[in-house]
């Protein structure tokens, strides 16, 4: 009986483990981008969707961002000379597209920022663009106008309140 179980076992255990190995550290390895391109995704279409509702009306910031945060930076234009974040499997932008979008000027990031935790969020300015005089914001100050923006009015113009 217990020779016909291990008769379903491969004669070279090594293979099996080896497998076992690649399958695990790719898992850990794709485990944290996964998150990353997906919690960035999420957050991308979080505010998108709010600036969509808030279309010729005023924005704010903290009451649609889902976590606490004391500090926002906003960067428009974003150029990068270092590492550029991929998303493989469709699970966000690749690296390529948004060098592309660095390229023609139109990638734009939020930065916000509490004790040692930031978290970042990227689109495309034909989304979401900003006109703005200054870049640093709290929560009480990124207060912004929301206008249609862009050729097929699929885009806003966040216009900061002072």
């Amino acid at each position: 009986m217990i020779g016909r179980m291990l008769h379903g076992f491969p004669s070279k255990p090594g293979v099996v483990i080896a497998v076992v190995l690649v399958i695990g550290v790719l898992s850990i390895y794709y485990f944290k981008q996964y998150r990353d391109c997906t919690d960035i995704a999420l957050l991308r279409s979080t505010l998108y969707t709010a600036v969509q509702q808030n279309s010729n009306d005023v924005l704010r910031l903290a009451s649609i961002i889902p976590f606490e945060w004391d500090r926002a930076r906003i960067i428009v234009d974003f150029q990068n000379q270092g590492k550029v974040l991929d998303c493989p499997f469709e699970w966000d932008w690749t690296q390529a597209q948004r060098k592309q979008l660095m390229t023609n000027g139109q990638l734009n990031v939020i930065a916000f920022a509490r004790k040692n935790i930031n978290t970042i969020v990227d689109f495309s300015s034909e989304m979401i663009d900003f006109e703005l005089t200054e870049t640093i914001f709290t929560p009480d100050s990124a207060v912004f106008s929301v206008e249609n923006h862009g050729a097929e009015n699929t885009g806003y113009l966040l216009r900061q309140i002072r």
